[in-house]
């Protein structure tokens, strides 16, 4: 069951986002160019669930939806920390029971704390599944209604007030003395948000829909400099001020109204640069198959940064700069070619990718 036909300006935005994703965690970006850090994360995570909405198919059964995400999302969550978790644990790094419960709670303090820290950006994959299923079934509910657009537009304003209002209701929350070692392993006496990041599902569904609402007109957008450049005065100024970020993964959202002001800045500068991309040949379907790809970079880029990183200690300072740069190239290299591996040989594939991305290969 194939998903919308794909669209070049979306799916580069998608190898723009990725890019900063890679970007964002090279840890050489966040201990010596933090201000980076926050620029890209204050509108990266958006802009990716945004791009999830673009191309979510309401004509489904809950049946199909169900399935397609499971696959898609779930089964490569799933096969990466099993993988990852049989050589963690048979090299003795980590205790089998809490890296078992850190993998199914699925949040990224579970997953740091029972696994590894190189695997906590898979915290985005079980929150989106929840989020894509939620969104579904509002957009099932409102479908049938003449005021289907304004009813869903209302929904995402409020999902995302009632999101952002409560984001640490749940988070770091201590966990009463009857359930500690039950619902968490004895150790972690507070709660690391809700299992599969529920307590973000109100954000998820906020950018999901506001995608979902302007999925034609992104399709079709065209580069405008009068938006373009004063989004960027915006963007820019409001980091100068106020220097505020987000990281829906930690749970903070520094400031309600400049902080989206500066998400919906971002997400169109970065739309706009992909419609410019989209007509310059050989970046815009280098882009694009950077996006085509950002499933398996998002899986493998953060263990592989993190083995460069390590081949350059203490004792390498000078070089910092040369390792954070190498470990970005091979952060974002090795993974397309992992994802070149599985398009030819569907044993690879078959763990990651959905089967009508493997079709009839060896």
């Amino acid at each position: 069951m194939p998903e919308n036909k794909r669209n070049p300006i979306v799916d580069i935005a998608k190898g723009v986002g990725i890019v900063l994703v890679v970007l964002g965690h090279n840890g050489v970006v966040e201990t010596e160019a933090k201000e980076m850090t926050r620029i890209i994360f204050s509108f990266h995570m958006p802009l990716f669930i945004l791009i999830s909405g673009v191309y979510l198919k309401t004509t489904y059964s809950f049946r199909e939806i169900l399935t397609i995400k499971t696959v898609s999302l779930l089964k490569p969550y799933s096969s990466m920390m099993l993988f990852a978790g049989m050589l963690l644990v048979l090299q003795g790094m980590v205790d089998g029971t809490r890296y078992a419960w850190g993998m199914l709670y699925a949040t990224g303090e579970s997953i740091g704390g029972g696994a590894h820290s190189t695997l906590i950006p898979l915290w985005f994959l079980p929150s989106l599944y929840l989020g894509l299923l939620f969104s579904w079934a509002i957009l099932r509910l409102v479908a049938r209604s003449r005021y289907r657009e304004l009813l869903t537009l209302a929904t995402a304003l409020l999902s995302l007030l009632i999101g952002v209002g409560y984001l640490e209701a749940f988070w770091h929350l201590e966990i009463p003395a009857p359930l500690y070692g039950v619902i968490v392993p004895y150790g972690v006496w507070q709660l690391p948000g809700l299992p599969f990041g529920a307590d973000l599902v109100p954000i998820f569904c906020a950018f999901i829909l506001l995608g979902y609402l302007l999925r034609e007109k992104i399709k079709i957008m065209t580069f405008n400099g009068l938006i373009f450049f004063s989004s960027l005065t915006v963007f820019t100024m409001l980091h100068c001020l106020f220097d505020y970020s987000i990281d829906l993964n930690r749970r903070y959202f520094d400031n309600f109204l400049v902080s989206i002001i500066q998400i919906a800045c971002g997400i169109y500068i970065a739309f706009a640069l992909s419609a410019i991309f989209s007509s310059v040949r050989y970046v815009g379907s280098a882009l694009q198959y950077i996006g085509s790809a950002s499933l398996i970079i998002l899986i493998f880029h953060q263990p592989l940064q993190y083995w460069v990183l390590t081949l350059f200690s203490d004792n390498h300072e000078p070089l910092i700069y040369l390792s954070g740069t190498m470990a970005f190239l091979i952060g974002l290299g090795i993974p397309m070619v992992i994802f070149e591996l599985m398009k030819r040989y569907s044993l690879l594939a078959a763990p990651f990718l959905p089967l009508g991305a493997i079709g009839n290969r060896t």
